[in-house]
């Protein structure tokens, strides 16, 4: 469209149990140059504890002496999504920084990747990008 500023970012929830459309979607931004900004990316406010449900994301936690928490943001920023962490606490902001001390290697990214298949993932997924059409 002629004279109208073009899409710059797309914000959707996104994580590692979004489904095939989440990830369709966060591919074609990509390759269109659109920055995704990634909420929930910690599971929600009313479903982050199911994170630790995960045997997989406990065991990168070990690896790598960081929270859950930190290796599902980590696993976002390596995607290049913007994440946006909500906390008014300040030993958790603190945490959230320390996400750039560290990297997971490909092996770490795919394993994470792999917990779209998991049953429990269903329960994160507010509204799947499908339904709006």
């Amino acid at each position: 469209l002629e004279g109208v500023a073009p899409i710059a970012v797309n914000q959707f929830q996104f994580g590692p149990w979004s489904p095939e459309s989440s990830y369709q979607t966060f591919e074609h931004c990509r390759r269109t140059n659109v920055v995704v900004t990634a909420y929930n990316s910690l599971g929600s406010y009313t479903h982050k504890n199911l994170t630790h449900d995960f045997e997989v994301l406990k065991e990168l936690g070990k690896k790598h002496d960081k929270s859950v928490a930190q290796i599902l943001l980590r696993w976002a920023i390596q995607l290049q999504a913007v994440v946006i962490p909500g906390t008014g606490n300040p030993d958790h902001m603190k945490e959230n920084l320390e996400v750039y001390s560290f990297e997971l290697d490909p092996e770490d990214m795919t394993s994470i990747q792999l917990l779209r298949s998991e049953d429990v993932s269903g329960k994160f997924i507010i509204m799947d990008l499908n339904d709006l059409h």
